[in-house]
């Protein structure tokens, strides 16, 4: 899973912790992110926790499981699926995929995931509906095994 962001001390501590700041917080977190994508990301844990909930997570000494899956996937759905993608290639290339094929496999795979999917690789349960996608990305990228 990916890091939580930090979240920065305010200028003003009497002011009331904003979205703004939260994306703020998030582009420092992530310096790649773009405008679009913090706020997207802020926007869906916010949706979730509320501003005050997003705070006391990011807070606390260590955030709850729930919120970093939470986190995890507001990243996905806002475009930031780097990390999965560097995680499934990591997966494959251990399973005696050729670097170049495990990347092929992950790239097609990566690009057709839906939340669903993403539970497949956070806990482990096959489902006819990934392994279908898996199976589809292995074949276009000519990674059968022998």
């Amino acid at each position: 899973m990916v890091a939580l962001f930090a979240l920065v001390a305010l200028p003003g501590c009497s002011r009331a912790l904003t979205e703004d700041d939260l994306v703020e917080a998030y582009q420092l977190s992530y310096p790649a992110a773009s405008d679009e994508t913090a706020g997207c990301v802020v926007g869906e844990l916010v949706d979730a926790y509320e501003i005050v909930g997003v705070e006391t997570e990011l807070a606390a000494v260590s955030s709850s499981a729930a919120f970093a899956e939470a986190q995890y996937l507001a990243q996905f759905h806002c475009g930031q699926t780097d990390d999965v993608l560097r995680q499934v290639i990591a997966m494959l290339v251990e399973r005696d995929l050729d670097p170049d094929q495990a990347n092929c496999v992950a790239t097609a795979l990566v690009g057709d995931l839906d939340d669903q999917d993403l539970e497949v690789l956070m806990r482990g349960e096959m489902t006819d509906q990934f392994f279908d996608k898996y199976f589809t990305a292995t074949y276009d990228c000519d990674a059968l095994p022998d």
